[in-house]
């Protein structure tokens, strides 16, 4: 009898808040530790723009009030890392597995370059640069409690001549894995400027490269999102293009306080 091939539910979805896009990848996170039936990946954007910090990342209150006076979103994110800053010029995916499909909770560099993989797959129907997977831990970059997640190369990072073009981060829930990140199609400076001021904006954005710069011309949605379908598609899986139910989106919602970072800034004791 010949082997069932492993299902692929491909979405893509409409813009979306913050909130809901973080609340939709824990519920098909908390699922699949439930149920550990089909692969998951969703390709999603933000509106309004949103910072999505680390979900162990301290927030400070300046950062909330200059969010919140330029109608940025905050959340946070089921998984780790640092602020992440979503525009209307980058695509985020997210891709959830049981433990079934080949991911082990202790090898986590493993994990990550399995799903990276699929990533790799579809960067080089669009690129013609060496993309390489970071797995040398001692040449980590340092954080602080207020740099952007794109400030540095980690582990599960995607980097073309050491500019990152792709920042991750994973989560495991019992015997389901996360793994989620962001794909920069042209730098949202502007953004960065209003939250990371001028002078760290410049420092970022040496340290990143677009996937239209990597193209050496203006990379579509539509390109990428076509890209990673096939990059499934070409790994053997049986993909198939879905949305959400009406039921799926009610019980997203659901979820939305346990990532949403209220304005609320401590008053200061003037006496």
């Amino acid at each position: 009898m010949a082997e069932r091939q492993v299902r692929v539910r491909f979405i893509v979805e409409p813009e979306r808040s913050g909130s809901f896009n973080m609340a939709r990848d824990y519920y098909f996170l908390e699922r699949a530790s439930r149920l550990k039936d089909e692969i998951v990946f969703t390709v999603f954007k933000f509106n309004p723009p949103c910072i999505s910090t680390g979900k162990f990342q301290k927030i400070d209150d300046d950062l909330v009030e200059k969010a919140f006076n330029a109608g940025i979103e905050i959340v946070r994110r089921p998984t780790g890392g640092r602020a992440v800053i979503h525009g209307s010029s980058d695509l985020t995916y997210s891709f959830v597995a049981s433990y079934i499909h080949g991911f082990e909770k202790r090898k986590i560099i493993e994990n990550y370059r399995k799903i990276n993989g699929f990533l790799l797959s579809a960067f080089k129907k669009i690129l013609n640069a060496e993309i390489v997977y970071r797995t040398d831990s001692s040449r980590r970059g340092v954080y602080t409690e207020k740099s952007a997640c794109f400030a540095a190369s980690l582990d599960s990072d995607l980097t073309i001549e050491g500019r990152k073009i792709c920042g991750s981060a994973l989560r495991w829930l019992d015997d389901a894995v996360l793994q989620h990140g962001t794909i920069y199609l042209d730098f949202p400076e502007e953004i960065h400027k209003i939250i990371f001021g001028n002078e760290a904006t410049e420092d970022i954005r040496k340290k990143i490269i677009t996937l239209s710069e990597a193209a050496g011309r203006n990379v579509s949605e539509k390109e990428i999102v076509d890209a990673l379908h096939e990059g499934f598609s070409g790994s053997g899986f049986e993909v198939y293009i879905s949305s959400l139910s009406p039921q799926e989106i009610e019980e997203i919602k659901k979820f939305e306080e346990m990532f949403a970072v209220p304005f609320e800034i401590e008053k200061k004791n003037n006496c």
